[in-house]
């Protein structure tokens, strides 16, 4: 995908969020996939932003994140691994008690993130929680809002490669403008 795809999908997001009529007072974004669509939504929602940092799967193929393969899911799940992610970075009390939040991150497969993520949160005492990706399956019942929704096989197939992945066509371009 390169920027202006990812803006369709953030513009999508944004639609389907308003028109739940849903309105957070703190976005917290998945570093490093919910980065960009984090801070994009926060400018839209005119509310703050934070961030929560998780390491994925730490299985690396000469040099690359085993997660940046296209299929990667798939290739983990047939060796036996399961997803893994620890939190790095995490939000603080002060941040979320009290508040609604919105979680944003690029996409969810195994939904492990959002898992992680959202039980760190609720944690620490918000109003509500809702969470939102550019891009996931239908009927993932982790995720309250999606910029597109496919179908569960399409999805897993299709892996799109976000413009701030490493393994994207885009990413040199992505990387020069956003630094």
């Amino acid at each position: 995908l390169n920027r202006e795809e990812v803006l369709d999908l953030v513009e999508s997001l944004e639609h389907r969020i308003k028109k739940s009529k849903y309105h957070p007072d703190l976005i917290v974004g998945v570093s490093s996939g919910g980065d960009y669509p984090a801070r994009e939504l926060s400018k839209r929602f005119n509310v703050y932003l934070t961030n929560i940092k998780g390491n994925h799967y730490n299985l690396k193929l000469a040099g690359i994140e085993f997660d940046e393969i296209v299929g990667a899911y798939k290739i983990a799940k047939t060796f036996g691994h399961k997803p893994k992610i620890e939190l790095i970075k995490d939000v603080e009390l002060t941040e979320i008690k009290g508040k609604k939040i919105l979680i944003i991150d690029d996409d969810s497969y195994s939904g492990k993130t959002l898992e992680v993520v959202k039980e760190s949160i609720e944690k620490k005492s918000p109003l509500e929680i809702k969470t939102g990706v550019l891009n996931t399956y239908e009927k993932n019942s982790l995720v309250d809002f999606a910029g597109k929704l496919l179908p569960k096989r399409d999805f897993y197939d299709l892996k799109l490669r976000f413009p701030w992945s490493k393994m994207s066509s885009h990413y040199a371009k992505w990387s020069k403008k956003e630094s």
